[in-house]
């Protein structure tokens, strides 16, 4: 029996489109920049010499498997630390400037006259930036990194150990992913607050979302003496490094992972999230031009 598309709801259908819209109204920063950058990687990697690769793996005159696997995580590593910082800095400069930028081209009067609500388009721009985004810089350093690993190993003759390498590069995965989870949490309060200046500000919503918070956090940091605050406050600015990665994969500490969900930063973080987004909605209801 063929899938009758048609029974999808039609708000799930409105979101999808919405989000489409994001990815394709910021292909330049989501897309074709991060492609440039891995398509140089890639192509930095194949016009080296053999040597380039062989050298730093190799230990004597012998290869040793375990030191290979090493040195190849701490590339991929690398590697995803490059497209991830990538991420992180252009989700921000694309949220301050979402909700200003409809006003401005006034295409705000098209989507208002559309069948979705304001919290639909909202939630989209949230989601279909920074999920998108880090969504497409993953693909790009895994693509990266299989590369790197048939670079390295095919013209070494160290093709036996190719699936050994796939595993750890699974495990760098696995850590790297379970990063970018707790890093989106962590800053959904400064995506948020993004989002809210952007629909507040008439001139220059940079300046109203990062400006001021920078400043208000470096008088924090630099004047005051209130330890949690100030540690609250840098959190909420994004300083949680997503590229504080371990050198190796099987050293995390997952127990402190799984307890950094629990700690009440991250709570108090997500409701100050849902009220900044929904002061983001409200402001974008009222408001037309």
């Amino acid at each position: 029996m063929p899938h009758d598309h048609s029974s999808r709801p039609a708000h799930l259908h409105s979101f999808t489109a919405l989000v489409k819209r994001e990815v394709l109204e910021h292909r330049g920063a989501m897309i074709y920049f991060p492609v440039i950058i891995a398509a140089t990687l890639i192509a930095i990697m194949f016009l080296a010499s053999s040597s380039d690769f062989i050298h730093p793996m190799q230990i004597g005159t012998d290869f040793i498997e375990d030191d290979l696997l090493k040195i190849l995580a701490k590339f991929i590593m690398s590697i995803f630390s490059v497209f991830s910082l990538l991420a992180c800095l252009i989700i921000p400069l694309m949220l301050v400037s979402s909700l200003y930028s409809e006003r401005q081209d006034r295409s705000i009067l098209f989507w208002k006259s559309m069948p979705v609500s304001d919290m639909q388009t909202v939630l989209a721009k949230l989601l279909g930036l920074s999920i998108g985004s880090i969504a497409i810089a993953n693909i790009l350093a895994i693509i990266v990194s299989l590369a790197l690993i048939l670079r390295a190993l095919i013209p070494m003759g160290q093709s036996d150990i190719f699936v050994p390498a796939l595993m750890s590069f699974g495990q760098v995965l696995l850590v790297i992913n379970s990063k970018f989870l707790l890093y989106l949490l962590y800053a959904l309060p400064v995506y948020a607050w993004l989002l809210l200046a952007s629909a507040l500000s008439s001139t220059s919503p940079l300046i109203l979302g990062i400006a001021v918070p920078v400043a208000v956090g470096a008088i924090i940091h630099y004047l005051l003496d209130w330890s949690y605050l100030k540690q609250f406050f840098m959190r909420l600015l994004g300083f949680w490094s997503i590229a504080d990665y371990p050198s190796n994969p099987s050293n995390v500490n997952w127990a402190k992972f799984w307890h950094s969900f629990l700690e009440k930063d991250l709570w108090i973080g997500l409701l100050i999230a849902l009220a900044f987004f929904f002061a983001a909605v409200l402001v974008r209801k009222n408001r037309s031009i």
